[in-house]
């Protein structure tokens, strides 16, 4: 006993001073102005099995202190929070229709690593695979990021996008209706929303200041939680896509700030109903000639970004459809005007008085008849292709 008691002793200030050097900066979770017991509010002795020696399973160990007023008040009680801990309801953005399933955490496992390769996991989220419990997020920005003891980040990530990819970008078990997001945002790309770096170089009017064409964008700016004041981060929402402002895509809806309030918040409704633009924009969204049903800003653009198309344009083909010659198109001539080849509404796109309008003529080798193989590609003149023009395929949404 004496024995075992004697090498305890000489091991006892090697494990302190290990502690001393490797301890991560305090973060709230270990501040005990805020959390009382610090290590003891999450870990127990023994603990709950294949759980880190957590006392609980994960989202109802995180709901203690960031669920309803009662159970912050009860963690209170226990010795767990201070009176000065003023966690966020985060439990309620989950109860919500559109929300990151944590529901399913219980197919988290503890030695996991992002992004999953393997496409028989079945898809899960879990708040350990966003947030590192232990140390403080950074200060700038509205990221999600916790950092790893010695402030590195999280599995090499660096912004809020990144982390995002690691569950919807190119992942083994990716959603059969979702895409590659971080294909979509990347580099290559003719258009995105910059979320990575600046993404637009030429003069964008109907942006609201601050917002420039070299801003870069956040996740969390457009999804998160819809209540004003309410937590921070993609946790749940009202609205779909998880979104915090509506963003409404169905074909016919009125136009209006309520409906587009997403895209209100950044591009002036002023400018973009003025022309400013695109001398369109009015006539597609508000006033629909003859009696047809207006278009949604969906309709044309994608939120995300375009591989191909400059100024976002991805159409919606349940909405716009091929042209009799089989082709859906965007051919830019110069900023910040375009061409479209396609037929949306019943209105074949564009008509023989627009072609008039733009100069252009329409060559005589374009097929006339409906079913005949579309021509190789939209031309200027009798001959000359388009330069940079694309050609999208129909497609689901």
């Amino acid at each position: 006993m004496r024995a075992t008691l004697a090498i305890l002793a000489l091991l006892l200030p090697l494990a302190v001073g290990h502690r001393a050097v490797a301890a991560p900066p305090a973060g709230p979770h270990l501040d005990r102005r805020l959390v009382a017991s610090r290590c003891a509010a999450c870990h127990a002795g023994h603990g709950r099995a294949k759980s880190r020696m957590l006392r609980d399973a994960v989202q109802d160990l995180c709901f203690r202190c960031h669920g309803a007023s009662a159970a912050r008040e009860k963690a209170r009680k226990a010795g767990t929070l201070t009176q000065l801990a003023r966690p966020a309801d985060i439990e309620r953005d989950f109860q919500k229709p559109y929300r990151h399933p944590i529901e399913r955490s219980d197919l988290h496992r503890a030695d996991e690593r992002l992004p999953e390769r393997s496409g028989k996991v079945l898809r899960h989220a879990a708040c350990a695979d966003c947030h590192e419990p232990h140390v403080p997020p950074p200060r700038q920005g509205e990221s999600l990021l916790g950092l790893r003891p010695r402030q590195a980040p999280i599995r090499g990530v660096t912004t809020e996008a990144e982390l995002c990819f690691r569950c919807h970008g190119a992942v083994g078990n990716r959603a059969a209706r979702s895409s590659d997001l971080g294909r979509r945002f990347a580099a290559t790309a003719r258009s995105v929303h910059a979320v990575l770096a600046p993404a637009f170089p030429g003069p964008m009017p109907s942006l609201i200041r601050p917002w420039t064409s070299s801003s870069i964008l956040s996740c969390g700016q457009c999804h998160g939680s819809d209540d004003p004041g309410g937590p921070r981060g993609p946790h749940g929402s009202r609205i779909p896509h998880l979104l915090r402002y509506r963003f409404e895509t169905a074909d016919g809806t009125p136009e209006g700030e309520a409906q587009y309030a997403l895209c209100y918040r950044c591009h002036s409704r002023k400018s973009i109903l003025g022309n400013e633009s695109f001398r369109y924009h009015n006539r597609h969204l508000v006033t629909a000639s003859r009696g047809r049903a207006p278009a949604t800003c969906r309709a044309c653009h994608s939120p995300h970004g375009s591989a191909v198309n400059p100024r976002l344009i991805d159409f919606d083909t349940t909405v716009v459809l091929p042209d009799r010659f089989g082709r859906i198109a965007y051919l830019p001539v110069g900023a910040p005007a375009g061409h479209c080849r396609l037929s949306c509404h019943g209105v074949e796109h564009p008509r023989a008085s627009a072609l008039r309008d733009w100069g252009e003529v329409v060559s005589p080798r374009l097929p006339v008849a409906p079913g005949v193989p579309p021509p190789a590609g939209p031309m200027v003149g009798p001959k000359t292709p388009i330069p940079g023009s694309s050609l999208q395929r129909p497609h689901g949404r």
